[in-house]
């Protein structure tokens, strides 16, 4: 599920792999009683046996493993740039390292509180299911928004939060009065056989600002965002990055949703 808006409660989930690099998705919205699967562009590499689809903490959406249609594994993970409001133009990329360690199925990928991608698991031969054929080494990740220059820093910030309150967050950053672009609860990963049934990135609304820092409204309800344990992170303005074009995240802080 790509990241949802905490008040425009519109779902777009997409399906891709399954021993082809095809890819589709669903927006499901309540003023739609018919919704249609439409296809999006294919990716790059034709992936199955459990590849990782995850959500960075810029909302950005990767593609890390698996097999290909020979059973080879694939070693390049992809992005996706969604960022056009038309889905036939999105587009995939390479991410530019290439893993040293084939990722397939039993694998796990998490992003970290810090913004790092951990990948680890996978069988490392074809079909057995003994427990010598267990993949143990742990690779992570840096993306790229890391190193797009100083990062924003959380002074402050409610460890439990209520639906529907207004609440507040302190920050600093490398200017006197960096630019937060947006905050994001990003549910704590739980991953099997390639799924996160609780993986979600919601956006929420900055209402206010105060000195050092903003308010922030929280999610109406548990159909938007269900109870429990979230990454939040606050993002600086893409014009405040080296390349003019990332946003950076913060190191995040953990919070209950109640």
């Amino acid at each position: 599920m790509l990241p949802i808006n905490s008040s425009v409660q519109v779902a777009r989930v997409i399906n891709l792999g399954g021993g082809n690099n095809t890819a589709e998705m669903i927006t499901l919205d309540a003023a739609d009683s018919n919704p249609q699967w439409i296809d999006i562009p294919p990716m790059n590499f034709a992936r199955h046996d459990a590849p990782n689809a995850l959500l960075l903490a810029d909302g950005s959406l990767i593609v890390i493993g698996g097999r290909d249609q020979s059973h080879n594994f694939v070693m390049v993970s992809e992005k996706l740039d969604y960022s056009d409001i038309n889905p036939s133009h999105w587009t995939w990329s390479n991410l530019p390292v290439v893993m040293s360690v084939p990722r397939a199925y039993h694998s796990t990928a998490l992003l970290l509180p810090d913004g790092r991608v951990w990948v680890a698991g996978s069988r490392r031969y074809q079909w057995n299911e003994f427990e010598d054929d267990m993949e143990r080494r742990i690779e992570v990740y840096k993306p790229g928004y890391l190193f797009e220059g100083e990062r924003p820093q959380i002074v402050s910030a409610p460890s439990t939060i209520n639906y529907g309150e207004t609440f507040e967050i302190l920050y600093s950053g490398n200017e006197s009065e960096p630019k937060i672009s947006s905050v994001a609860l990003i549910s704590l990963g739980s991953v099997t056989h390639c799924f996160d049934a609780n993986q979600r990135y919601i956006l929420l609304d900055i209402v206010g600002e105060i000195a050092g820092g903003i308010q922030v409204l929280a999610p109406a309800n548990s159909f938007i965002a269900p109870p429990g344990y979230y990454m939040l992170f606050i993002l600086k303005d893409k014009s405040q990055s080296i390349s003019g074009q990332v946003n950076i995240p913060s190191v995040a802080r953990i919070v209950r949703l109640q």
